[in-house]
């Protein structure tokens, strides 16, 4: 079922661009706000956003992030949003694939600063 619009068409562009999980977390959290805490809509959807983008600050990066394990190996892979899916990556051979914050991974395990290289990338 599609969600309606945001009444505030900034606040419905910035949406939009939500993965579906994202989307998930901001019409629950716009809907509390509203029917149980008496909110205009259209207050309750900025605050929303504001409030999701606090908890998950690269929501709106479009970008999904998943720890990937193979032959005890744990790796990051970074791809734009929707490419690959955990499902996919299990096809392939991969043990275990968690999708992870990269906020997360920078700060947990890069003491937040990584280099991306290509993989497939070699010297001549």
């Amino acid at each position: 079922m599609p969600y309606p619009k945001c009444i505030n068409p900034l606040v419905d562009e910035l949406v939009q661009s939500l993965s579906a999980e994202g989307r998930e977390i901001f019409e629950e959290r716009a809907g509390v706000m509203e029917f149980d805490g008496g909110t205009r809509r259209e207050l309750a959807e900025a605050l929303a956003l504001l409030d999701l983008l606090k908890r998950h600050p690269a929501a709106l990066l479009d970008v999904d992030v998943f720890s990937i394990t193979r032959d005890q190996v744990t790796q990051f892979l970074v791809c734009h949003r929707g490419r690959l899916t955990a499902e996919r990556l299990r096809s392939v051979g991969y043990e275990v694939v968690t999708e992870v914050e990269l906020s997360t991974v920078l700060q947990g395990h890069f003491n937040g600063l990584a280099m991306l290289s290509h993989p497939w990338a070699h010297k001549a």
